[in-house]
């Protein structure tokens, strides 16, 4: 749908019928699988909400759309080899003679 309606971003929200918040981890992988999806699809992810009838949960602001965003669990291989290839590209490939 996001494509269709032309998105710049999106945000999940889902409930729980139970009055806890607490992200499962089923909950959690779905973000990071909404995180990647962005990215490749050049629309990000910009929240997720877990919402009952008394309560919210806000990923963004308990900090775990970042944990997600750092995740590496749901990222394409390809992506993470260029990952890799622009962090060792950052160090220095000399030793020291004491090494």
């Amino acid at each position: 749908m996001a494509i269709l309606k032309n998105a710049v971003g999106t945000i999940l929200v889902h409930n729980h019928t139970a009055a806890n918040v607490t992200p499962s981890d089923a909950d959690k992988d779905l973000t990071d699988r909404l995180i990647q999806v962005g990215r490749i699809l050049d629309i990000p992810a910009f929240g997720h909400l877990i919402i009952t009838t008394e309560a919210f949960l806000s990923f963004r602001f308990e900090g775990l759309m970042e944990e997600s965003r750092r995740s590496l669990k749901w990222v394409p291989p390809y992506e993470i080899e260029v990952r890799i290839s622009l962090l060792s590209g950052k160090f220095s490939t000399k030793r020291s003679k004491n090494f």
